[in-house]
């Protein structure tokens, strides 16, 4: 891991600049604003989550290779304006099967077609990336847990965030660095259900 301050948040080993340019994964990408306040009651900078996710990014690509991915920006932090950026996926196949798929949201402009959602980013809808920074006061951190610490005193939601979470990844493997060797298929469940269905 690389240096981090007081509280945790990794920092580059550059100070913050306005501008500046990061290769990730072969490719540079230009970053502007990087002193812009995302997180107001902390004074997180998008520099700031640019680092953070730059040092948390070797235990968190794991758990998103292969999978679709939407994002809820908010482009001027916390307290602005915030959209959904659809999967690029969703767009590339709606745009290769037109007759069939849409990213239109709407009912009236599906006329027939299946809706790609790339919106189930909510409450009980999909779950949030592990170790994704989330958009609430004192960004909090999404931690995989272990069963033992679910009923411990003090476990919340913003029981984790980028001041204390490399500490934690300092002091513990991931827990859910093996789940996808417990994935199950859920084909014996959906034919146990359609039995019950038939017998209805």
């Amino acid at each position: 891991m690389g240096p981090t301050d007081a509280e945790g948040i990794a920092r580059a080993p550059e100070a913050h600049m306005h501008h500046q340019e990061r290769t990730v994964g072969g490719r540079t990408v230009e970053l502007s604003n990087l002193d812009k306040v995302l997180f107001p009651g902390v004074g997180l900078t998008k520099g700031d989550l640019v680092d953070y996710y730059d040092e948390v990014g070797a235990v968190m690509l794991p758990h998103l290779t292969g999978r679709f991915i939407s994002m809820h920006r908010w482009p001027d932090g916390l307290d602005g304006h915030d959209f959904y950026q659809k999967q690029d996926v969703a767009e590339v196949l709606a745009a290769h099967h037109p007759d069939r798929l849409t990213t239109g949201q709407r009912k009236a402009t599906r006329r027939g077609r299946i809706f790609v959602d790339f919106l189930r980013n909510e409450y009980a809808q999909t779950t949030v990336a592990p170790y994704a920074v989330r958009a609430r006061p004192g960004a909090p951190v999404a931690v995989p847990l272990d069963w033992d610490e679910l009923s411990r005193a003090g476990m919340g939601p913003r029981k984790y965030n980028t001041r204390n979470i490399f500490r934690r990844l300092g002091q513990r493997d991931d827990p859910w660095t093996d789940l996808d060797d417990h994935a199950r298929s859920l084909g014996v469940a959906r034919a146990a259900l359609d039995d019950i269905r038939r017998k209805a």
